[in-house]
Parts: C-alpha cells; sequence; structure tokens
C-alpha cells in the first residue's frame, strides 16, 4: 500500500441540467486555493515567464463509484510538471446517473470530444468544446451505439477527423467518421478483426500512418500496422499479461503502455526495440495515459491517483515529475492531452481534397477513401461508396416460420437494434426500403433519454419498439398467411456467398440470396428431401450442403452443380446437424447424446457426450474448436470438438431453445411468457459470464438464430485458438507483413522443451532464494550464484502468499491468497498436500523453529499469530490485534523468542513486537515514538551470528539492523524518497536479501561493504514473499534447551514450545486436550507406571527427565545401588497399553563379581564391590598379581584370563643366531616361528620351536640355524683351492682351467650371501693381446690360443725381415715381441732385440724428464694467469660453472663475465659465455642455493675471498646494474638465497 496522495474535497459552484463544478486541486508546489480558473496560467516559479494560451491542458473523465454522484468531463488548463496550477478544475457533470466515461480523445481543431461510455456501451461525442466549458454552443450526444462492455479504448485521428476504437468482445477494431456532418449517420467500417482475441489499447501517429494496438488475450501482443488495418507486424510478445492501454510519444518515437495486470509502465521504439519497465506501481490499477512532450500521464482508479513520469529514456526516465493529483471523491479515469503542439497539421489537407463520402483514411503518404461496413468504393468514383453487401454486412439471423430477418451484429452490445425481414414465404409484402449506412436503425437507445437528460428508472425490461419511418424493414410482422407447408423449418447461411438455405414443412430446400429485397420473391429449389429434415449445415469449403432426416440418414448437396447422395446411416434420429469443416466431420444431436462421424460417412461414428440431457441447441466456436449445447434444463455446456473437457458454462434464461457463438458472445433466445408473437433475446461475453447480459426482445416469433459474418467462415483459424496451439504454456500469434505465424514459448522461470512445444525448470536443491510471485501466479526459485529463475511446476497453484522452505524435511510451506489453508509440497511442485486450516486467517508469512519442527506464520484479514506443529495440530498463540496488519515473523528458539512487525498505519501505532514462542509476554520493541522510520514496518528476519534483526518498513523504504533488546538500532538501506517498496527480508549473516515491489528482481545488499551487492532474477512481478537456503548458511538458529531432546519434543508428550522461561519450554496439547499436573503430559496421552517392584523387593525406576512413559516410549531401567539389569536385553523397557513390557521379569540383579577364575582358586571372599581377593594359580601357571578387586561393575580390576600366567620362553636362542617372531605367544606348550641372523639359515628339520614347561626352547640334536656356505668347486672355469669353511664373506685361493687365465691383480674369490663366488669371471678365456709396444695385430685375428696372426709396426718402425706371422701361446703371450725394428736397425737379429722389442732403459728415462719438465711448465702458465685475473676481477668466472649429480646438471646463474672481460670465441665463432644454458636441459633446472655474496671486495669480513655477487653490485665505478635485476625474485632466508629466475643473466650474455 502507498501513502495516501493528494485528495481535495469538492465544493460546487454551478448547478444545471449541464453542471460546471469547481473542484479544489493543488499541484506542484502551490497550495490550493477556492478561486476558479478565469486566467492564465503561467509557467512554474516565473511571474514574468510566457502567458500560455487557455486552450491546452489535460481533459479528465471522473466517476465516484461508492455513490450515485454524476460523471463528470473536467479540464485542468496546463501540465503539471510544466507549470503550476492553483484554483478550482470546472467540469460538465452528466445527469445521467448510469453513464460512465472509461476513454477518451480529444480532436483539437475541431473542438470535439469523444468518449466510451461503459453503461449503454457506445461512443459519446462532445461538440465545441472549450477550456472555458461554455455550455452554451457544447452538445454531447451517441456516435456509436453497440460497442461492448469489455476493454475499448478511443483514439483520434485528428488528421482525418476519424474515430478509432478496439473492443475485446467484438474481437475487433473500428474506425468510424467523427465529422459533425457524418457523425449521426452509422457511418464505420472493421478494420481488424482477424488474428484478435481481446483487442484491448490503441494509439495513433497520423504523422507517419501508423497505428498500434494491442491484444490482451490469452496470448498477449502488442502490434502495429497503417491506419488502414493492413501492413500487420507484432512488436511485442513476451512476458506480457495484460497491455491495456496505448499512448505514442510521436518526438521520441516510442509506443507507451499499461500493462494492467503487471503495474507497469512500459515502454518500446516503434519496432519493438529498446523496452523499457517506466515505473511499477504495486496495487494499482492503472487505466489510461496520456503523453505531453516528455511527461507521461497515468490515471489509477485503484487509489483515485494521477500521476505525472519523466519519459525521457537515461537517468530521468521514470522520475515523478510532478505530485500526484486526486479528486476525492471522484475517481479520475480517462485522460487525455489537449495541446495544438499535439496535434500538429501537414500542409496539405489530404483528406479535404479526397473529400470522400463516407471515410477518409490517413496513410503514411496521403490519405485514402474507405467505405462503410456493406459498401464498396465505386469504381466509377473512387471518393463514392456503392452497396456491396445489402442492408447488413454482418448480422444475427432471426429464423421465424414465415420470415427471415437481419439485426445489425451490434445487437450483441446493445439490444434495440431494429430487425428487419428480408424474406418471407408470405405472398404481396410492399417495401420502400433505401440503402445507406443509416439504414441499420437502431432503437432509441433508452427510451427517449439523451446523454444529458436526467436519468431513467432502473431498467427492469426491455423498452418498447420505436417505428421508423424511412424504411419499411419494420419488427412487427404480419399474421402468417402461408400455406402449411411453406413453413420454414431450418435454416443455414452461406456468409461468404451470402445464401440463406432453408428447408419448410415440406421438406423442400431452397437457396435465397441474402441481399434480395424482401418484395423480390426469388428463390431457388436445392433439393427435395425424402423424409422430415431435422437439421442444416454448410460446408463453405466444398460448398455442400449437408442435411439430417429423422429416419436416421445424413444427405448431401452440392450447391453448385446440384449433385445429391446420401452420406450415411446414422440408425438413430439426428438433429441439430453443425459441421466441422477444419476437422472434415458432422456433429449432430440424437435423444441425450452428442454424436461426430466423418463428412464423407466413412470409419466409426463416435458418441462425443452420452449425458448431454436431450439438448435441444448447439453452436460452435470454430476458433477454439469448442462446441457449447443447451440442455432440457436450460444449462448451457461446452466441450472441446474431440469431447473431452466437458463441463456446465451457465444457466440461460427458462425455455431456452437456441443459442450462437459470435466472436466472444454466446447469444441465446428464450419464449416471452403469454406474448408468443415476441421472443426474448440475451447476449453475454463468454469470456467473462458475470452477469453483463443484454437483454432485450424482438417482434419476430423466432424459431432459430444465426450469424451472417463471412469471418467466421474461413478455411484457417486462430492458430493459437485451439488447445492453446499445442503449446504447453504460451502460444505467440505474430504477424509479419499480414502473414500469421505462431510459436511457443514459457512464461518467466521456464524454458522450451528439445520438442519446442513443452516447458520445463529445473529444481535447484541448495543456494536458492523463494519468492512468492502475486503477478505470474507463481513460486520462484532463484539461483544465488546466476541469478536464472526457475519457476518450480505446480499443476494448479493459484495465487500464492507467503512462502519458506523446510529444508530438513525438503519441502516448501507456502498459503494462497483467500484460502485459510498452509500447504506443503515437494520442491518440484509434486505432492501437495494441506497441513493445516487456520480458520478465518489467511498465513502470509513463515517461520521455522528447527529446534521442534513447528512452523509459525502471520495471518491477515483475521489478524493473528499462528503455529502448526509437525504432527498438523494448530494454534492460536496471539489474536489481540485489532487494527494492526500484521508482517514478517522470526523466531529466535535459543531464546525461546519471536519477532514479528505490526501495522497500524492509519491510527500511527506501527511496532516491531517481541514474545515469546507460546505467544504469552508480549513486548513492543520498536515504536513511533521510540524508534525512526517506524510506518509501516513488514519484512522482518535474524541474524543468529550477531543476535541481532533486521527489520523493513515500506512505507519509509528503509532496512534497520537492531539488537534483540530493540534498544540499538542502525539504518542499512534508505530508500526514503524514491520510488520503492521494501516488503519481505532475508539474511544469511554476510548478505542482506530483499524484494521491493517496484522491482522485478530480488536486491542483494552487501552488510560488510554497506552497499547493493548484486540484483538476482528479472521479468519477475510482485513479490510478496522471500526465503533464502544455502547449503553452507553459517546463519543457523541455535537450539532449543529445553526441547531439543527426542526430536524436539523435550520432555513434553505432544508438543514443545520454547520459550525464555526457566523451563526453557512449555508444553502444549493438541485442541480438546489438557495438560497434566506434571506440565509435560497431556490428557490423552497413555502413561506407565513410574516403577516396577520386583518380587525380591528390588525397585527398578526410570530417569523421569528423559522418560515420559508414554505409549511406545522405550525408557533404560535404573537398578538400585549394588544392582545391574540382569542382560542388555531388557536394560530397555517398552510401554505398552497394558503396562511395562517385562514388569514380571527379574530385571536388576545383585552386582557380585565372578567366583570362577580360570586356572586359579579364590580364596575366601563374598566379591562384592570393594572387595579385595587374593587368590592362587594351579595348573603349573603362576600368578600375575598379588590381588584382585571387585569392581561397582560387578568386574575384577583385573581381566580374569590374566589372573594367572604359564612360564613363557626367551624370544632368542643360540646367542642370538635365532630370533622368534614377534607377534608368537611364547608361553609354555606353544608354537612358534623363528627367523636366523645373516650368513645362517632354518634347519629344515626343524620349521618351528615348541616352548617347553620350563620356559625353555625345546631343541633336540639339530641346531635351529645352520651356517650357510659356497658350493665346493662351483667356480666358473676354474676351483678353489686350500678352502676350509666356505662360509659367507669367507676368501679362497683358485685356478683356472686350460685355456683360461685368472684376471689380473686377482688370486682370490670370496662367498657371496647369494651362495655364490665373487666375482663369477674370476676366470677368462686366455688370448693375445692386440698390441704391444709398436706392434699392432691384424684386425682380424680372433686372438685366441695357438690363432696366427699377422701384424705391422708404427711409423719409424719396420717389420723383421724374417717373421711375418706371430703365434699366440698357451699363456696369452705371443710366441715373439722384438719384431719391430727400428729403421736403422732392420736388420738386428732375434737375438739382439733382447726384451721383445721393449723401448731401451736409457730411452725411457730420457722422455720420462722430458714429460716432467713440460707439465710443470704448464702448470706455472696456469697459475700465473687465474691469479692475475683474479686479482684484477671482481668476477673471476667467465663461464658458468656445472654441478653435476645423479641426471640432474644445475648450472649456476649466480656467475657472470665482467664488463672488462673479453670472450674466448669457440669454434663457432661465439664468446663461450654467448649461450643460454647450452648444455643444460631447461626441463631439468631447479632453484639454487647459494650464499649471500658482498656488495663489494673485502665487505665480507673474515670469510670474504674476494667474490663479488653481481646481482647486488651496482656501485662499482665504470660498472652499470644490471638491465633486468629488477625481475629477479630472490627469496631470503636467514643468510641463503634462492634464486628462482634468471632473465637477468641471458639478456646480460647478450649485451657481451
Amino acid at each position: 500500500m502507498r501513502p495516501k496522495t493528494m485528495q481535495v474535497p469538492a465544493r460546487k459552484c454551478l448547478t444545471a441540467v449541464l453542471l460546471v463544478s469547481c473542484w479544489t486541486l493543488t499541484a506542484g508546489q502551490v497550495t490550493s486555493t477556492t478561486k476558479a480558473p478565469t486566467v492564465t496560467t503561467t509557467a512554474a516559479g516565473d511571474p514574468n515567464a510566457t502567458v500560455y494560451p487557455k486552450e491546452r491542458g489535460l481533459i479528465f473523465t471522473t466517476y465516484d463509484d461508492y455513490s450515485s454522484d454524476f460523471a463528470h468531463l473536467r479540464h485542468l488548463p496546463m501540465m503539471p510538471g510544466y507549470q503550476n496550477w492553483s484554483g478550482g478544475v470546472p467540469g460538465v457533470a452528466f445527469t445521467n446517473i448510469y453513464i460512465k466515461f472509461l476513454s477518451i480523445d480529444v480532436d483539437f481543431h475541431e473542438k470535439m470530444v469523444y468518449m466510451y461510455d461503459e453503461h449503454y456501451k457506445s461512443l459519446v461525442y462532445g461538440t465545441n468544446f472549450n477550456a472555458e466549458l461554455e455550455l452554451d454552443n457544447m452538445t454531447f450526444d451517441f456516435a456509436h451505439i453497440g460497442v461492448s462492455k469489455g476493454q475499448v479504448q478511443i483514439a483520434v485521428d485528428w488528421l482525418s477527423h476519424t474515430v478509432y476504437w478496439t473492443d475485446s468482445i467484438y474481437r475487433w477494431i473500428c474506425a468510424a467518421a467523427g465529422q459533425m456532418e457524418k457523425i449521426n449517420d452509422d457511418i464505420y467500417t472493421i478494420l481488424v478483426d482477424q488474428g484478435l482475441e481481446a483487442p484491448a489499447g490503441i494509439a495513433l501517429h497520423p504523422m507517419e500512418g501508423i497505428m498500434f494496438w494491442s491484444d490482451s488475450g490469452k496470448h498477449p501482443k502488442i502490434e502495429r500496422g497503417d491506419m488502414t488495418g493492413k501492413n500487420r507486424h507484432t512488436i511485442v510478445s513476451n512476458n506480457l499479461l495484460a497491455p491495456k492501454t496505448l499512448e505514442v510519444d510521436t518526438v521520441a518515437r516510442r509506443l507507451f503502455w499499461i500493462d494492467r495486470d503487471k503495474s507497469t509502465i512500459e515502454s518500446v521504439t516503434f519496432d519493438g526495440t529498446d523496452r523499457q519497465t517506466l515505473r511499477r506501481i504495486p496495487y494499482g490499477l492503472l487505466w489510461d495515459l496520456a503523453i505531453y512532450k516528455d511527461i507521461v500521464v497515468v490515471t489509477d482508479v485503484s487509489y483515485g491517483d494521477t500521476m505525472f513520469y519523466n519519459t525521457t529514456i537515461g537517468v530521468h526516465y521514470g522520475k515523478e515529475e510532478a505530485t500526484s493529483i486526486s479528486i476525492y471523491p471522484e475517481y479520475i479515469y480517462a485522460v487525455a492531452a489537449y495541446f495544438e503542439e499535439d496535434q500538429p497539421l501537414k500542409q496539405v489537407d489530404h483528406c479535404a481534397i479526397l473529400d470522400c463520402e463516407h471515410l477518409c483514411l490517413t496513410n503514411q503518404m496521403s490519405a485514402v477513401c474507405t467505405c462503410a461496413e456493406g459498401f464498396e468504393v465505386d469504381p466509377a468514383s473512387s471518393n463514392k461508396c456503392k452497396e456491396n453487401k445489402g442492408l447488413f454486412h454482418r448480422a444475427m439471423v432471426l429464423v421465424s416460420h414465415t420470415h427471415i430477418c437481419l439485426a445489425d451484429i451490434r445487437v450483441s452490445a446493445n439490444a434495440y437494434y431494429d430487425s428487419p425481414c428480408v424474406f418471407t414465404v408470405i405472398r404481396s409484402i410492399p417495401s420502400n426500403q433505401t440503402t445507406t449506412p443509416s439504414s441499420r436503425r437502431r432503437r432509441q437507445v433508452t427510451d427517449g433519454t439523451n446523454v444529458t437528460s436526467p436519468a431513467p428508472t432502473q431498467k427492469t425490461s426491455p423498452p418498447t419498439v420505436n417505428t421508423t419511418t424511412q424504411a419499411p424493414p419494420t419488427t412487427t410482422t404480419p399474421a402468417p398467411t402461408a400455406a402449411p407447408g411453406d413453413f420454414i423449418q431450418h435454416v443455414e447461411v452461406d456468409s461468404i456467398g451470402r445464401a440463406f438455405y432453408y428447408s419448410d414443412a415440406s421438406n423442400r430446400i431452397y437457396k435465397r440470396p441474402v441481399d434480395l429485397n424482401i418484395n423480390d420473391t426469388a428463390k431457388e429449389l436445392v433439393t427435395y428431401a425424402v423424409g422430415e429434415v431435422t437439421g442444416l449445415a454448410f460446408d463453405w469449403f466444398d460448398n455442400n450442403l449437408y442435411w439430417s432426416e429423422s429416419r436416421g440418414q445424413i444427405w448431401l448437396v452440392n450447391t453448385e452443380d446440384g449433385g445429391t447422395e446420401t452420406v450415411r446411416e446414422t440408425n438413430d434420429m439426428p438433429a441439430n446437424l453443425m459441421v466441422l469443416p477444419h476437422e472434415r466431420a458432422l456433429v449432430w444431436t440424437s435423444g441425450s447424446s452428442i454424436k461426430k462421424m466423418a463428412m464423407d460417412g466413412t470409419g466409426t461414428i463416435m458418441t462425443l457426450n452420452s449425458e448431454a440431457a436431450n439438448p435441444k441447441a448447439l453452436s460452435v466456436d470454430y476458433d477454439k474448436k469448442l462446441i457449447y449445447w443447451v440442455n432440457e434444463d436450460d444449462e448451457l455446456y461446452e466441450m472441446k470438438t474431440d469431447g473431452s473437457l466437458a463441463h456446465r458454462v451457465k444457466q440461460l434464461s427458462t425455455n431456452t431453445f437456441a443459442i450462437a457463438v459470435h466472436k466472444s458472445y454466446i447469444k441465446w433466445i428464450h419464449e416471452f411468457a403469454d406474448q408468443p408473437e415476441k421472443i426474448l433475446y440475451t447476449a453475454v461475453p463468454v469470456t467473462t459470464l458475470r452477469g453483463d447480459n443484454e437483454e432485450g426482445y424482438f417482434n419476430v416469433p423466432a424459431i432459430d438464430i444465426k450469424i451472417l459474418d463471412a469471418t467466421l467462415q474461413v478455411r484457417e483459424t486462430d492458430l493459437c485458438a485451439h488447445l492453446n496451439g499445442g503449446c504447453e504454456q504460451i502460444c505467440l500469434t505474430h504477424f509479419t507483413n499480414d502473414k500469421f505465424t505462431k510459436k511457443c514459448a514459457c512464461t518467466t522461470g521456464f524454458r522450451l522443451t528439445a520438442d519446442g512445444t513443452g516447458c520445463t525448470s529445473d529444481t535447484l536443491t541448495s543456494n536458492f532464494a523463494l519468492v512468492s510471485d502475486r503477478t505470474f501466479h507463481a513460486i520462484h526459485q532463484i539461483d544465488l550464484n546466476t541469478g536464472n529463475v526457475n519457476s518450480i511446476p505446480f499443476e494448479d497453484l493459484g495465487d500464492p502468499l507467503g512462502v519458506m522452505y523446510d529444508h530438513k524435511r525438503k519441502k516448501i510451506i507456502y498459503s494462497k491468497y483467500q484460502q485459510e489453508i498452509i500447504f506443503m509440497a515437494n520442491l518440484n511442485g509434486t505432492g501437495e498436500e494441506e497441513i493445516a486450516e487456520t480458520e478465518w486467517a489467511e498465513a502470509v508469512r513463515f517461520d521455522l523453529c528447527e529446534t521442534t519442527g513447528n512452523i509459525y506464520y502471520t495471518s491477515t484479514y483475521w489478524q493473528q499469530i499462528g503455529m502448526v506443529s509437525p504432527s498438523g495440530h494448530h494454534f492460536v498463540l496471539d489474536d489481540d490485534f485489532y487494527f494492526e496488519e500484521l508482517g514478517s515473523i522470526a523466531v529466535a528458539p535459543s531464546k525461546g523468542w519471536l519477532f514479528f512487525t505490526a501495522d497500524d498505519y492509519y491510527f500511527g501505532e506501527s511496532y516491531i513486537g517481541r514474545s515469546n514462542m507460546d505467544g504469552t509476554q508480549y513486548k513492543a520493541l520498536i515504536t513511533t515514538e521510540n524508534g525512526e522510520h517506524v510506518v509501516a514496518p513488514d519484512g522482518l528476519c535474524i541474524d543468529y551470528i550477531h543476535e541481532q534483526f533486521f527489520w523493513s518498513d515500506r512505507v519509509t523504504n528503509i532496512i534497520q539492523s537492531c539488537n534483540f533488546e530493540g534498544t540499538v538500532c542502525e539504518t542499512k538501506v534508505n530508500l526514503t524518497g524514491q520510488h520503492a517498496e521494501i516488503r519481505d527480508i532475508a539474511t544469511d549473516g554476510t548478505f542482506l536479501y530483499y524484494i521491493d515491489t517496484t522491482k522485478e528482481h530480488v536486491v542483494v545488499f552487501n552488510l560488510d561493504t554497506n552497499t547493493i551487492e548484486k540484483e538476482l532474477g528479472k521479468s519477475l512481478g510482485r513479490l510478496e514473499s522471500l526465503d533464502v537456503f544455502k547449503s553452507n548458511n553459517m546463519n543457523t538458529q541455535g537450539t532449543s534447551a529445553g526441547c531439543k531432546a527426542r526430536n524436539g519434543l523435550g520432555d513434553c508428550s505432544t508438543i514443545c514450545v520454547p520459550t525464555s522461561g526457566t523451563k526453557g519450554r512449555v508444553c502444549m496439547c493438541e485442541e480438546g486436550e489438557y495438560l497434566n499436573d506434571d506440565e509435560r503430559t497431556c490428557s490423552n496421552v497413555y502413561q506407565c507406571n513410574e516403577f516396577i517392584m520386583q518380587d525380591d523387593g528390588v525397585e527398578v525406576t526410570f530417569d523421569y527427565d528423559t522418560c515420559l512413559r508414554h505409549f511406545g516410549d522405550e525408557c533404560d531401567i535404573i537398578c538400585p545401588i549394588n544392582y545391574v539389569p540382569t542382560s542388555t536385553a531388557i536394560s530397555k523397557q517398552k510401554c505398552l497399553n497394558s503396562g511395562w513390557a517385562n514388569e514380571t521379569a527379574v530385571l536388576c540383579e545383585e552386582i557380585r563379581c565372578p567366583a570362577v577364575v580360570p586356572n586359579a582358586q579364590l580364596n575366601t571372599c563374598n566379591r562384592y564391590p570393594g572387595n579385595r581377593c587374593e587368590y592362587t594359580c594351579t595348573n603349573g601357571y603362576k600368578a600375575a598379581f598379588d590381588h584382585a578387586v571387585c569392581l561397582n561393575t560387578g568386574k575384577w580390576n583385573i581381566d580374569v584370563n590374566n589372573f594367572c600366567k604359564l612360564p613363557q620362553c626367551p624370544m632368542t636362542l643360540m646367542n642370538g643366531l635365532a630370533q622368534i617372531a614377534a607377534n608368537c605367544d611364547v608361553s609354555a606348550g606353544k608354537l612358534c616361528k623363528y627367523t636366523c641372523a645373516d650368513g645362517y639359515t632354518l634347519n629344515s628339520k626343524l620349521p618351528s620351536l615348541t616352548c617347553g614347561v620350563n620356559g625353555q626352547w625345546v631343541v633336540k640334536s639339530d641346531q635351529p640355524c645352520i651356517l650357510k656356505t659356497c658350493p665346493e668347486n662351483a667356480l666358473r672355469y676354474g676351483n678353489t683351492t686350500n678352502c676350509n669353511t666356505r662360509s659367507v664373506g669367507t676368501p679362497c685361493k683358485y685356478t683356472c682351467n686350460s685355456g683360461y687365465k685368472a684376471l689380473p691383480n686377482l688370486d682370490e674369490v670370496i662367498c657371496r650371501k647369494d651362495l655364490t663366488w665373487h666375482p663369477q669371471n674370476a676366470c677368462q678365456e686366455a688370448k693375445c693381446d692386440m698390441s704391444f709396444g709398436s706392434v699392432t695385430i691384424q684386425k682380424d685375428c680372433d686372438l685366441k690360443i695357438n690363432s696366427k696372426c699377422g701384424y705391422s709396426c708404427s711409423s719409424s718402425f719396420e717389420k723383421h725381415s724374417n717373421v711375418t706371422m706371430l703365434t699366440c701361446r698357451a699363456d696369452g703371450t705371443w710366441n715373439q715381441t722384438n719384431v719391430c725394428l727400428e729403421a736403422s736397425n732392420v736388420a738386428v737379429t732375434d737375438a739382439q732385440t733382447g726384451s721383445g722389442g721393449a723401448i731401451s732403459q736409457a730411452g725411457a728415462t730420457a722422455g720420462i724428464v722430458i714429460l716432467v719438465v713440460i707439465i710443470v711448465a704448464l702448470v706455472l702458465v696456469i697459475a700465473f694467469v687465474f691469479f692475475r685475473k683474479r686479482k684484477s676481477s671482481e668476477v673471476p668466472y667467465s663461464t658458468a660453472s656445472f654441478h653435476n649429480k645423479g641426471d640432474v646438471a644445475i648450472e649456476n646463474p649466480g656467475y657472470q663475465a665482467t664488463p672488462s672481460a673479453t670472450p674466448t670465441p669457440d669454434r663457432r665463432g661465439y664468446g663461450v659465455d654467448d649461450h643460454t644454458y647450452s648444455t643444460v636441459d631447461a626441463s631439468q633446472m631447479q632453484p639454487v642455493k647459494f650464499d649471500r655474496l658482498p656488495n663489494s671486495p673485502g665487505s665480507g669480513g673474515a670469510k670474504d675471498d674476494g667474490f663479488v655477487n653481481p646481482m647486488y653490485h651496482n656501485n662499482q665505478p665504470g660498472s652499470e646494474q644490471l638491465a633486468e635485476t629488477a625481475q629477479i625474485d630472490i627469496t631470503m632466508d636467514g643468510d641463503d638465497g634462492v634464486l628462482t629466475k634468471d632473465s637477468w643473466l641471458k639478456e646480460q650474455q647478450k649485451s657481451y
């Protein structure tokens, strides 16, 4: 509810038949005054501003809905937001109290005002309108009779002076001549009547020849076309509910509209793009729009306000530019801008040039002549019209036995149209008929009453018929004089071919053109029926006329070639025959059944409904594929053409015998009691059926009614009308260049399925906001991360109010508008169930006590705070509220409190309250007296983490946080003065979530930054209630200590409710029961005895704090001191309806420790708890302890198996060579495995050892562990010698076999652990050397024993002339050695070579001396260079050092050549340092740890070796800082550094 706007009392200043009444109104900044406006107005705030002409301003229509006051037409001569105004607002009062003007527009230049009157369903015009409202020249009269009582909007083309309007019931858009000289000639034309379901709004842009209109039917859309209704395009079709009123901003080229169900004002560009919501006005009933410059005027008939908003796209879009105005007690309905600049003229008046006889319609370039209904443009003269459809283009056909008469189709909305007869079977009927548009005469609307005359009395019966003088069509029919055989029995209409088909009493079937004069008796005999005709039906697809006969046959005749045939024998008595051309089927009645078959008679005859109760008449809505029928009880039913969804629609008048459907009207005729020469007629919109009946009578004793309208006999029906076009949710109809298409869509929160027709949504199980949407009648889940909206797919939700998620049960808790029930369902919308009835109250907000599962709620209408237990018991905790309107509720179980908001807006006593969770100890924490911003508190939630609550106010639009006492509060959100209405709120401790009914999303507010974090969802409607669930939510309720036990029951028998009292809870009982004296148990709860007395006198009790002893309870028994339960099976006792389950058994027995102990004998001891007992061991066992003590549990303090122990054997033997398995029991008599020390192996004869009774292992002559030895003579190609032990590790001499020789320098082998000799290859095959001295053996020699091989000598030597081959001897040496001689000694004999070619001793000595000299010289040179460089340079290394260990090579990047160093070129021509880790795999590089080097030589103290770290050196004279030092990332740890980047090294290298 919004704050009340300014309301001004009325003050009548003149009374007349046409009254000028003055109402005081203030707008802008000026206070009210009583002076009537008689002077011009000035611009706001400037007395010297431009003087505006008086002929300008806003024109209103007003009405007091709650009294019998007059309707008014008022003129405010200014535009709020541009000028200030003070003074009375004059108006014309209409003395007819029934008149109610709901739409208005004005032709400024012609001073004509056009209005739609709902009561008389007509258009009214006013002439000579003027700002002074001088009544002498002003007249008002009806302009067009027969507009429906649906949604109608008027728009005026000021260029052609044509009035346009929409009609949602007739489903058409019309235009009529608005000029005074034509306005009474009934010149109108229907521009659009196809593809419309409920046309509502209309707006024109005459300067560009554009017409916009909206369709607010089941498939809402907004279209545009030219002003002749052609070139249709759908420009908006999504997210619309009820687009009712349109207006054009010609300057900004935007279309504005009101969506009445969404309470929004929206706009788009002319092509439907850039859609913007200007305002959402919650709870309003927005009615009309007017635009002047950049201000849109909006009327709201819910509160009677008129508001002014900025239309400029940008920051000011939707800004309220002036204070809203109201005229109390009148409500402003329609509004029109009355400004000359709003209706500019073209340089050429095209309509004046055309001089059209009927209508001139503006188009983009000029204008075009159009003719009224039933006429067409005369080809001989383009501005003239000629008749083409006779007297009536569209009509209701009334059929009597002697006449066929027509009534204007508008008779559905106004029953006072004449019904001239166009055919009769009576001869010699004179006629003077002439044809003009005004020939469609209507009877006086209200018995001669005009718009401004005194009001007539309430209509109780139809007015009498006024005769006409212009045409013979008279509603008085002559007495029947025709022969009985000529009487008309049945009639069918070919609307396209404009012909009647009728059958007479002689079963002849005739054809008669509709447009012939009644004097013309021409008719065509179509065929003779064999039997009695019981029905006619015309198929306009094939031009076949079908008829049924009482004998059971159905026939057809082709109306073009006269061919006749029998369709089928039905074997019943068919009547009320109808065609379904689009389905190629026939439908008829037979008895109480309605049947259907194919048009060609094939296939099975289907019974659509067998309980139709003797249908008297049928009618078909071909667009929606619905069959209507009236039964013998005068009840109207409908069903789909497949027989599905049959249901009762309405009770019709008594003795109804004929029905017809036209557009959105259902019509019927019924008998006129005592006046058989007349017939009563009723029409009602099928879209409302709300009693808006149009009733009248005709002076025709009709037997049937039909409809003459070619638009009903089309080949293509509305694609979305039948079964929603095959779409699950929304069927969108689109026109593009007049081509009609359809596509399926889904409402907010759903998406199309893969087949393009169904709709689905995702079910979120965590991290979502849950909101109830009053606009779209939905409950949405909104993803907290993505903001995506998923609507819960309920089968039939209704209008949801409060909503909450019970995460423990994984259920939604919700309520519905006007239902005193609380519902529960699954997250996917299934499994809906009623969990509580709330008596007279409608629950609006919920909270859950997570300790007990109790649901708390506040309600409206009957204000109360209630609670529902998990078992479904309902409690009213507090209903002591008189004028307060309760808002949200939140509970704190750990405190035992509930908090709630109460809005006493009207008396100014609103507050935020707190009470115990049982409704007691109520306290108002924050009130209008002690709090700030308290006007209409609404939302409420608790931050359990910080022990504070948040509350919101929907009028001041603030959110505050307060401590639990309400003494310290802080404003978190402040939207005061903005267009907002903050409603429900929720928090998770970090974020605050709130809904604002003026917004289409959920707002997320960051409590840390105090800023809006984000917005969740889009295109949502008016949100009513909010809950947030996060799986990791830290803001969880504390647990009630008094109720946490027994799954939330505490110590209560039925219901536990947390409170702040000493007990922390109160127990409650279901309705009709009371608490017992124990204040825990309800009177209807059975209890077992408090204790059980055993036969031995032992009293068994229970824990009375946890055990309520209710039927079905299981309780732990408590035994007396020194007693224990006899067994675990009976330690719990269950309460049965006959008492405790085992109360006759021995439950407790005395506690004594066991008398029998294995292998021990207790000494004298009574074994009571606390007794000390000594014992002795038996069977060879030894006592492990001196005594044992009996415990209170009835057990010894020592395990009975540990009283006595057997002797144990040691864990090793053989001086440790044998080791017993660690996990083996080494007690006497036990068998154990063992292992042997290195060098020994297990004796296979003793796989395990036995512990003897003496505590020693039983070992016979064999030892458990045997020494390991290597095998004798097991050496490969050899044998050991002189080896005695051959144990592991023992060396032995060896010899090799013939042809093999020992390894050099090896004369022993060693026995290994695996008992093999090492090395295994100690003996190798004997071979001679490949070279020796200066001798080299030829490569093809195998060097084996006895091999003969050639040889060669090295340079300076020559082969012995007598030796060509050498032989390998058995010892692996060559048979000769001195075979290569120096060149001068070639002839030396073998004897001279001595040692086989070895170098002489003197030569060897000289060579060694020379080699030593060379090495010493090199060492000195290197040392000199090394120390010289070290002394002159801070960086001694020009190349990086490498550390190689294992498979990782690490290059040290910590050293770099000095700037003065000249790198030594390598063989590639690069400096040796000019490489990038050339020898290191980059993938193997790792950080290098190194000691920190000093910044300069000598600064390192005692450890200084003169090295300088180049990464830190930047102050050495003549040197520069390294280029990329800033990019080196070094983490220092104490005195160590870890180098992690090396790019600086590479760049430094490149610079050199």
